[in-house]
């Protein structure tokens, strides 16, 4: 499976790494791995000072029973905020500068809306469902839901290698108005994904009487809090079968999509104040 996610992987362009190591941010001393990882940059200007770039973390699963994922529709508010997964110079832009002698002070705003990046074509944001549970079919005398080690062996560790992943690329929470920004403008877009060859079924709990499907791929979303990783995360589960076509419509696409955004207005991306042409 391991291999197969490689070649997926690689026929859309993306460079793999089989066994992908990072430092495990809980003890330097101890190193882990991802099963693969893929990366390919879509953008890149030295003028800007400005790439656009995918990468791909993914865990690779047997399993003869099913997944399901469990969870339901996310208000559009909570679609719109910036997901953990991806990185951008600063998490917020400048709505206002303050102007001396008024009082005035400096008002932010969030970054991935402003941009633009809830209504991009592929976006996560547009993707309504989200699991908040993810648990495993057994089958003994009777079928049972188990989630015993999903988060520890899943969830956790494709937290920490994102951690990791992104601790390459500058970024801040907001930027500063007088001071000089001579650092590189990354736009890191990266997915975190279990590769599972598990069927995968959905049962969508938005309304009293749940409905349930079988999919080809899902989200799901956990809180973390620990001493080291902390936030929201989102990650996808994928059917093997059906990992080309998650590539292509949500890790191609949305990256292309950005990157061609970024071609035309590289300024949207450099500069710490709200562009005009999103307001």
């Amino acid at each position: 499976m391991e291999q197969d996610t490689a070649r997926a992987m690689e026929e859309l362009r993306l460079k793999t790494q089989l066994g992908w190591a990072y430092e495990d941010p809980d003890d330097a001393t101890n190193s882990r791995e991802v099963d693969v990882m893929g990366y390919r940059r879509f953008f890149h200007s030295d003028e800007h000072r400005l790439t656009v770039s995918a990468r791909v973390l993914a865990e690779c699963k047997q399993s003869g029973t099913p997944y399901v994922l469990i969870g339901r529709e996310h208000e559009e508010w909570l679609r719109k905020r910036h997901p953990a997964q991806h990185t951008l110079r600063y998490n917020n832009l400048i709505a206002q500068n303050s102007l001396p002698g008024t009082g005035e002070s400096i008002r932010y705003a969030p970054a991935w809306s402003k941009l633009g990046l809830d209504k991009t074509p592929g976006s996560p944001s547009l993707e309504v469902f989200r699991a908040s549970q993810l648990v495993r079919l057994d089958r003994g005398k009777n079928w049972t839901a188990n989630n015993s080690g999903i988060f520890n062996s899943l969830v956790f560790p494709l937290a920490k290698a994102l951690r990791a992943a992104q601790k390459q690329y500058a970024s801040a929470d907001w930027p500063t108005p007088a001071r000089r920004n001579d650092s590189w403008n990354n736009v890191a877009l990266h997915f975190p994904v279990v590769v599972t060859s598990a069927p995968l079924y959905r049962v969508d709990a938005t309304h009293p009487e749940s409905s349930i499907a079988e999919v080809p791929w899902g989200k799901v979303i956990r809180q973390l809090e620990t001493k080291t990783i902390k936030g929201r995360f989102e990650i996808d589960v994928v059917n093997y079968q059906h990992l080309p076509g998650y590539l292509e419509d949500q890790v191609i696409q949305f990256s292309a999509n950005v990157a061609q955004t970024a071609e035309e207005d590289p300024g949207r991306f450099v500069k710490g104040t709200i562009p005009t042409v999103a307001d």
